[in-house]
């Protein structure tokens, strides 16, 4: 439930503030990173209840982060000719930038264990925990350079062939999101906590439906070289 409400909330923000964002993307940028240092750095005890509950539960368990780029994952995938397409792929990039700055927090926050333990004492992990910390690792790294290329500054330096192929690597990114978010709720398959067990569904059937969007397009896509590659042949 709290990732459904995170993607009506920011569909409609990216939507309805494409224009400002694409605009003014550096102050949105800036104030990311404020709001991610914030709830790093500041004691919880100086915050409104609220803004805990939304840090501990939202923010810090990485179900923000993860709906935006549910929606920048989406965005290629949405009907070519649909308002909803256009005005996000508006500020596509900048949503990738914003979403991966928000990371942050989360592996900041969950990284001061996780990832120690990790390098020092593997053994005090579960095998899914460590399983999970591998793979964040593995998205930090794959995340840096497909940050770095979504700055319109650093774009326009690459041909649009090499920047194309590259940014390939948010495929392998996504399935390895998928897989690490399974293996976080997997616990609920031990503690036998319902509210895990439905989480994996719901991912399971967002995942799966861009999954299949992505097949069909591409199959579309390649029937549709061939129809005008067969074209050009009988003109010739």
């Amino acid at each position: 439930m709290k990732l459904i409400l995170c993607l009506i909330c920011l569909t409609w923000f990216f939507t309805v503030f494409n224009k400002q964002i694409k605009k003014h993307a550096s102050i949105f940028y800036i104030i990311t990173v404020l709001i991610s240092a914030l709830t790093i750095f500041v004691p919880h005890d100086m915050l409104p209840a609220p803004v805990v509950m939304f840090i501990n539960k939202i923010l810090v368990r990485g179900v923000f982060q993860g709906a935006i780029f549910i929606i920048v994952m989406y965005v290629a995938v949405l009907p070519s000719k649909s308002q909803l397409r256009i005005k996000l792929s508006k500020v596509r990039g900048e949503m990738a930038i914003i979403a991966a700055l928000f990371t942050l927090i989360h592996n900041i926050s969950y990284g001061k264990r996780y990832f120690m333990l990790l390098f020092t004492d593997i053994s005090a992990l579960k095998p899914y925990e460590a399983a999970a910390a591998v793979l964040s690792i593995c998205m930090i790294i794959l995340l840096v350079p497909l940050t770095v290329t979504s700055f319109y500054t650093v774009r326009k330096k690459m041909s649009g062939k090499n920047w194309k192929k590259l940014q390939r690597l948010s495929y392998i990114f996504y399935a390895l999101l998928y897989l690490h978010i399974v293996l976080i709720f997997s616990r609920g398959l031990f503690t036998k906590k319902l509210t895990y067990l439905v989480d994996i569904y719901i991912y399971t059937l967002i995942f799966g439906i861009y999954a299949a969007l992505r097949v069909i397009k591409y199959i579309k896509k390649k029937a549709n070289a061939r129809v005008l590659k067969g074209e050009a042949d009988i003109k010739n």
